[in-house]
């Protein structure tokens, strides 16, 4: 198990903190054939070394592929939501530039409309 600056007794601490379940979905998670012997890995911030708690190995993988971004992480509970609109349609706030063809797209996008008048 990486450790990421914790011991076994931190882990185990963290564990129970959280209730033996991920900080995220709150399931228990799982074993990995031959790649863990825990069913929640420690995660961590990337930047500082700090970590965070533990999650199952979906939530963890999750936030990886996400890039433990808040902005991208948003913008994935819009789409979720029905607000379909590009990241970089999301203005200087979140320090993205668009594109010189990009268009502002309403929170219902072209595609819902559409599906509404079938």
């Amino acid at each position: 198990m990486r450790s990421y600056g914790i011991d076994y007794d931190r882990y185990i601490s963290l564990l129970n903190e959280q209730g033996h379940v991920c900080a995220l979905c709150g399931g228990e998670g799982f074993l990995m054939k031959g790649c863990h012997r825990v069913k929640l890995v420690v995660d961590h911030c990337h930047q500082t070394g700090r970590v965070r708690g533990l999650l199952c190995h979906n939530c963890n993988r999750a936030l990886g592929l996400l890039q433990d971004d808040p902005a991208i992480l948003r913008a994935a509970i819009d789409y979720l939501k029905g607000g379909i609109r590009p990241m970089w349609n999301r203005g200087a706030s979140a320090g993205l530039s668009s594109p010189a063809t990009a268009q502002s797209w309403p929170v219902e996008s072209q595609v819902q409309k559409g599906l509404k008048q079938r």
